[in-house]
């Protein structure tokens, strides 16, 4: 029996949060090794769409 005031963990939303997370990892090596930008801050429209045009997997 679950304790009532503690959600119970889903796998799904853990895989979900886990893809972001490697989405958003990917994003900075990509920036940061192929445009030289080590802020996210300067990241623009540009960068993102460099980045999904080399990572099809990140759509």
């Amino acid at each position: 029996m679950s304790d009532p005031g503690v959600p119970e963990r889903c796998p799904r939303t853990d895989s979900t949060i886990e893809a972001a997370l490697a989405i958003v990892r990917d994003l900075a090596l990509f920036l940061a090794g192929e445009r030289g930008t080590e802020d996210l801050a300067l990241t623009d429209v540009h960068d993102l769409e460099a980045f999904l045009a080399s990572s099809p997997k990140a759509r």
